[in-house]
């Protein structure tokens, strides 16, 4: 399957929208552009509020090789919303910071490293997130990266579901804390 051809989406629209509106408002997955900076900078601020990251910072994360895969809603009149998205870095090795006490370090290996995914509410449980972490995932395997890392705070239960029926392995939890939270590191090979 192709998670960038919408054609190949099972896409039910939620109870309170009604196939007809559905259908005249399609939604795929694009890879962002830098003109998308102020929308992706809300979203954040929205699904992640610890992190204070402005439409500036966002620019500048595309321009110096953040990838980001944007998932879009287009109306019938032809405007554009963004509805989720999921970030990630490439890196010749694992972040040293990334430290388990109770395992060895992360083979040294081409990474890609996993920001942040996140789906407006109403389109939750459609697959999208899902669609989103493919997109992802293909192109770090298309770019040479061997394994795939992303840190999950450990009382996010949705995430790693999601994470762990995509094929993440628990690597163990953090030795120190993030923004005061306990946080887990996955892996999946590619």
């Amino acid at each position: 399957m192709d998670p960038l051809n919408t054609n190949e989406l099972d896409y039910r629209p939620p109870s309170n929208v009604s196939l007809e509106t559905a259908l005249v408002s399609p939604i795929h997955i694009r890879r962002a552009v830098t003109s998308d900076s102020v929308r992706l900078s809300e979203l954040t601020k929205r699904f992640f509020s610890y992190i204070h990251i402005s439409a500036d910072h966002v620019f500048e994360r595309i321009k110096t090789g953040v990838v980001y895969f944007v998932l879009e809603r287009s109306d019938v009149d032809g405007t554009a919303e963004l509805v989720g998205f999921i970030d990630f870095e490439l890196n010749d090795e694992p972040n040293p910071r990334h430290a388990i006490t109770e395992k060895p370090p992360l083979p040294a290996q081409k990474t890609a490293k996993i920001l942040g995914l996140c789906v407006v509410p109403e389109l939750q449980g459609h697959g999208w997130g899902k669609k989103l972490l493919a997109a992802a995932l293909s192109e770090a395997k298309t770019t040479g990266c061997t394994q795939v890392v992303m840190l999950v705070e450990e009382s996010n239960a949705t995430a790693i579901c999601i994470y762990e029926k995509a094929g993440f392995v628990k690597r163990g939890k953090l030795a120190q804390k993030i923004w005061g939270k306990d946080v887990l590191l996955y892996v999946k090979p590619l």
